[in-house]
C-alpha cells in the first residue's frame, strides 16, 4: 500500500510537471513562429516598397514617351478605347480625351477598311503583334487621313492591345505627286521628240513647197530672160515678176528662220521681238492683239528675255487653236525684280476641271521654261470668260539656269 500511494504521488506530481513544461515550451514555439512571419512579412513590405519605388519611374518614363510619341496611340480593352495620348487627340481631330475612351475604334475608319483593321486586332491577339497596314480614318469633320496601323497585345492582360496609329498622309500625297511629276516628265520628253520630228517634217514641207517652187520659178523665168531677143516688149513685166518671186522668197526665208529663232530678239531686244510677234500673229489669224511693254531691256538677262518670248509664242498657238478668241492682250511688266508675263484672251475659256490637263503639252513646255529659271507658271480660266496665262520670271537668271536654257532656244 505504502508503494503503490508512493508511486502515485511521484506520478501526479512529475505528470503535472511535464505537461506545465510542454505547455510552456509550446507557447515559446508560437511566439518564435509569430516572430518569424513577422520578420519575414517586414521584409517582404520593405521589398515591394523598394520595388515600387523601382517602378515608379518607370512606369512615369512609359506615361511620357507614350504622351510624347508623334505617334497616335490608342489601348483598346475589350474591344473599347480605353486610353488615348496626345497625337491621338491630334489626329481624330478631338480636343478632349472624354470623347474617344470609351468608343469603338473601328467606328473611326471607312467602313471598307474596317474588316481588314479587325483582323488585323484579332491577329496582334492571338500572335502577340501584327503590322503593317495602312488604311483611312475619317475624322468628324470629315476630314480623310492615311494611317499605318500596328498593334501589339498586352502582356498579363487578356484582351487588351496597344494599336499605333502613324499618319501617312503626307508622306503618300509627297508620293503620289513626285510620280505625277514623273509621269508629266515622261510624257513630255516623249512629246519633245515627236515635236523635233514634226518641227522638222514642217522644215522640210516649207523648204520644198516654198522656197523650193520659187527658186525653181525663178530660174525658168531668169533662163527664158536670156533665151528673149532683146526687141521682146514683155521683157519688162516679165523682169518684174521675177524680182516679185525673189521677193516673197526672201520673205519666206525670213518667216522660217524667225520661227526657229527670231534675230531680232538678239538685236533688238525682247519688246521689239513681242510686238513683231503679235503683227505676225495678227496678219496670219484676224486676231487684235495688243501689247503693253514696261520692262528696261538692260534690267532683263538674256534667258530670261527667251523664256519669255517662247511662253507668249505658245500661249498665242493656244490661243488660235482652241480659245476661239477675237482679241487678245499681251502685258510684260518688272516687278520686284521678276519679269511679269500676262498673256488673256476673250475667248470661250474652260471649266476649273479642264485646267490641270497632264497632256497639255503646251502648259507644260511653258511651266518647264519657267521652272528652269525658278519662275512659275499659273493658268487661270473660267467657261465663256476667256483664258489668262501668267507667268513670273527672275529677271536675272542664275548663272546655271541660264546655262540650261542656252539648249532649248
Amino acid at each position: 500500500m505504502l508503494l503503490g500511494a508512493l508511486a502515485l504521488f511521484c506520478l501526479r506530481r512529475w505528470g503535472i510537471g511535464l505537461a506545465a513544461a510542454a505547455k510552456r515550451d509550446a507557447v515559446v514555439l508560437r511566439q518564435r513562429a509569430h516572430r518569424r512571419d513577422l520578420l519575414c512579412n517586414l521584409a517582404t513590405t520593405r521589398m515591394s516598397r523598394r520595388n515600387l519605388m523601382g517602378l515608379q519611374p518607370i512606369e512615369a518614363r512609359y506615361q511620357a514617351m507614350v504622351e510624347l510619341s508623334p505617334d497616335a496611340i490608342w489601348i483598346i480593352e475589350a474591344g473599347r478605347i480605353g486610353l488615348v495620348n496626345r497625337s491621338c487627340l491630334d489626329l481624330l481631330g478631338s480636343d478632349e480625351a472624354a470623347g474617344v475612351i470609351g468608343q469603338d475604334p473601328l467606328a473611326y475608319f471607312l467602313e471598307e477598311d474596317r474588316p481588314a483593321v479587325a483582323a488585323l486586332m484579332q491577329q496582334a491577339l492571338a500572335r502577340g503583334r501584327a503590322a503593317g497596314l495602312e488604311r483611312c480614318i475619317r475624322r468628324p469633320d470629315g476630314c480623310r487621313r492615311e494611317v499605318e496601323v500596328s498593334a501589339a497585345a498586352l502582356p498579363d492582360h487578356a484582351q487588351t492591345l496597344e494599336v499605333v496609329l502613324r499618319d501617312v498622309t503626307q508622306r503618300n500625297e509627297t508620293a503620289r505627286l513626285l510620280e505625277q511629276s514623273g509621269e508629266e516628265l515622261r510624257r513630255l520628253s516623249r512629246n519633245l521628240l515627236d515635236v523635233r520630228e514634226e518641227e522638222r517634217r514642217h522644215i522640210s514641207r516649207e523648204l520644198h513647197d516654198e522656197l523650193g517652187q520659187r527658186l525653181s520659178a525663178i530660174r525658168m523665168e531668169v533662163a527664158s530672160l536670156v533665151m528673149a531677143p532683146v526687141e521682146d516688149d514683155d521683157l519688162g513685166r516679165r523682169v518684174a515678176e521675177a524680182v516679185r518671186m525673189i521677193d516673197e522668197t526672201v520673205a519666206s526665208v525670213r518667216r522660217i528662220a524667225a520661227d526657229l529663232r527670231p534675230a531680232m530678239l538678239d538685236d533688238l531686244g525682247l519688246e521689239a521681238a513681242v510686238e513683231w510677234l503679235a503683227q505676225d500673229w495678227s496678219s496670219r489669224t484676224g486676231l487684235q492683239i495688243d501689247v503693253l511693254y514696261a520692262v528696261g531691256e538692260t534690267q532683263v538677262s538674256d534667258a530670261a528675255k527667251t523664256a519669255a518670248y517662247r511662253i507668249v509664242q505658245e500661249a498665242l498657238t493656244n490661243v488660235s487653236r482652241h480659245a476661239r478668241a477675237r482679241r487678245v492682250s499681251i502685258a510684260l511688266r518688272l516687278e520686284h525684280g521678276r519679269l511679269a508675263v500676262s498673256v488673256e484672251d476673250d475667248g470661250r475659256g474652260m471649266s476649273a476641271s479642264a485646267l490641270p490637263k497632264p497632256r497639255s503639252y503646251g502648259l507644260i513646255g511653258m511651266r518647264e521654261r519657267a521652272l528652269q529659271l525658278g519662275g512659275s507658271v499659273s493658268l487661270q480660266s473660267s467657261p465663256g470668260l476667256g483664258t489668262r496665262v501668267q507667268a513670273t520670271l527672275p529677271a536675272a537668271a542664275s548663272a546655271a539656269g541660264a546655262q540650261r536654257l542656252r539648249v532649248r532656244p
